[in-house]
């Protein structure tokens, strides 16, 4: 059975209970009620009676006709209470006392009031008290009968009284003990089920997997556990599955570091390589073209222009390639970093463009940072540099740089009034070797931002661009923890 059905089973026995109960109690009252209806009328019965014995002794003293006239009334309301209080026990003689008393009450009334009715004074006198005899009599017996009835109806109710407290402690008892018993024999299951799923669950969360709950009984707490195990059965499998995702992807982080710095060492090496066939390139182009310009024509100083240029390109390129495949690997001592001292260095290395652009570089108050000094400014320089690059060609440059705490990562933005970035192309400007330009128009190799991302999500930060559009401008945002920031207390 379950919890449940025991639960609505205690309640319907409950209710049941209440309502029998309820129904008893309402017949019970009923019945006393009843009972004190009755004695109230054989009271009302018993003053009539009184009053009418009261009456009667009057007249026999005074013979006053009002008297007379009283006893009439009270005879007529004895009737109305003899029909009030027909069917009582012992009750029915008072059909035939009242009419007998009627009866003596008038010959007694026609002798005092008729004299010539009867003029021997002797039988006259014998009859009156004959007569007076009776109906003290009849009187005397309506008012023991009516005291007896009465007595009788008063023992009735103590008795349905006496009847309803035992009632009510039979009927009362045996529920409350049916009910005490059927709580404390389900508190005692769910309290046990409850136990063994409190344990279970505390095993399970300890790391004990294989831990299964044994609840045999077919309610809902047995389904619970069932549940319970099943539930523990798809969580051991998911975590065996994790594991065994987890152990697959370190495997493939740690290939994937190895590849990173095999392809960072190639990238080193092949560049560092490559540099000396090319400054051979660049150098045998630049004696052949000095030493044997007059016996070139125009075309062939051209080609040798646009060979020794493509090698100082490549030369560029390889330079930025080198600088990509060190960049993050961060070597050397943390030391503390004067942003202000950056910005000032960065406007002497960038003094020549700022003069001919006529470019203002303004900042407000930077913190300092404990990091290394070549990535950072690096960072500064390449963002800075760009910002001067991609000016407006009407417009003088105006770069200013800000910065700000929020959370646990500290701010930085260099806001620009250049030509500005279409939206579908802000991500694309991070990725190595894009370019948004020719080369004719804007000189240099799509490395710079690369670059400058891969030392910020080194230092486990964030870099992203927000502009409205071409010829707008744009802002360049990025964030790094506050542990590379010294924050004075």
């Amino acid at each position: 059975m379950t919890v449940r059905t025991k639960l609505n089973s205690i309640i319907i026995i409950a209710i049941s209970a209440i309502v029998a109960f309820y129904i008893y109690v309402l017949k019970i009252t009923y019945d006393i009620e009843k009972q004190l209806d009755r004695v109230e009328r054989l009271s009302q019965f018993k003053e009539e009676v009184s009053t009418l014995n009261l009456m009667m002794e009057y007249y026999f003293s005074t013979q006053n006709k009002r008297y007379a006239s009283n006893i009439d009334s009270l005879f007529l309301k004895l009737e109305s209470s003899t029909n009030q209080i027909a069917g009582f026990n012992d009750i029915n003689i008072v059909h035939q006392s009242i009419p007998s008393l009627e009866n003596a009450f008038q010959l007694i009334y026609k002798v005092y009031e008729t004299d010539s009715l009867y003029q021997d004074k002797e039988k006259r006198e014998e009859l009156l008290n004959r007569s007076k005899i009776l109906i003290r009599s009849d009187l005397s017996q309506l008012l023991s009968l009516s005291y007896m009835v009465s007595s009788e109806h008063y023992k009735e109710i103590r008795n349905l009284q006496v009847k309803r407290r035992l009632d009510y402690a039979f009927m009362i008892f045996p529920v409350i003990l049916f009910l005490a018993i059927m709580g404390y024999t389900m508190r005692k299951q769910i309290l046990r089920s409850l136990n063994k799923l409190k344990n279970g669950a505390k095993t399970i969360a300890s790391g004990n997997l294989d831990k299964r709950i044994e609840l045999k009984q077919g309610d809902e707490f047995g389904e619970l556990a069932v549940q319970f195990n099943l539930m523990a059965d798809q969580i051991k499998v998911v975590i065996e599955n994790e594991r065994a995702l987890s152990d697959q992807i370190k495997m493939q982080s740690q290939e994937l570091k190895s590849s990173n710095e095999e392809l960072e060492k190639f990238a080193y090496v092949a560049s560092h390589d490559l540099q000396e066939p090319l400054r051979m390139i660049d150098s045998f182009l630049t004696l052949l073209e000095s030493k044997y310009s007059s016996q070139l024509d125009d075309k062939a100083k051209q080609y040798i222009y646009y060979s020794v240029d493509g090698a100082k390109r490549m030369r560029q390129i390889i330079l930025d390639l080198l600088e990509f495949s060190r960049a993050g690997s961060f070597s050397g001592e943390l030391e503390e970093i004067n942003l202000e001292e950056v910005m000032e260095e960065i406007k002497h290395l960038q003094s020549k463009v700022i003069e001919e652009k006529s470019a203002t570089i303004t900042h407000e108050a930077l913190p300092i940072l404990i990091a290394m000094n070549s990535p950072v400014l690096q960072i500064f320089h390449n963002l800075i540099g760009n910002a001067l690059k991609y000016s407006q060609k009407t417009v003088p440059p105006k770069i200013h740089i800000c910065s700000e705490r929020k959370g646990n990562f500290w701010n930085f933005c260099v806001k620009d009034n250049g030509i500005g970035i279409s939206k579908e192309h802000q991500e694309r400007i991070f990725v190595i070797f894009q370019r948004l330009h020719g080369k004719t128009e804007y000189s240099g190799t799509g490395l710079g931002l690369s670059i400058v991302k891969k030392i910020i999500e080194k230092m486990e930060g964030n870099i992203w661009v927000e502009s409205e559009g071409v010829g707008k401008g744009s802002s360049f945002y990025f964030q790094i923890p506050l542990k590379w920031v010294k924050i004075d207390d």
